[in-house]
């Protein structure tokens, strides 16, 4: 994954291969949450890289199933509820 602060943008990438998607993301988030995120992510493939399902997706579980991307369901229900509390 490569964040581009400039252009408001998450490239997320494959060593040796072009952009599998680019994603736009709103002004309001923070680029240093998702590096934060994907440095987290780095230290759990290392402590647990004989399990972990590492396709350097950027919402993986953490828990059951390490390293497989997270539902969309299950992102949509967080992000209705954060943006509830958030007015």
């Amino acid at each position: 994954m490569v964040v581009n602060a400039a252009v408001n943008a998450v490239f997320v990438m494959r060593p040796g291969h072009s952009p599998l998607i680019s994603v736009e993301i709103h002004s309001r988030v923070k680029v240093k949450y998702l590096e934060k995120l994907k440095a987290r992510q780095n230290e759990l493939t290392m402590l647990h890289r004989d399990v972990y399902y590492d396709q350097d997706f950027i919402f993986a579980k953490n828990d059951k199933d390490m390293g497989y991307p997270e539902f969309i369901k299950t992102i949509q229900n967080r992000m209705r509820r954060i943006l509830r509390l958030a007015g």
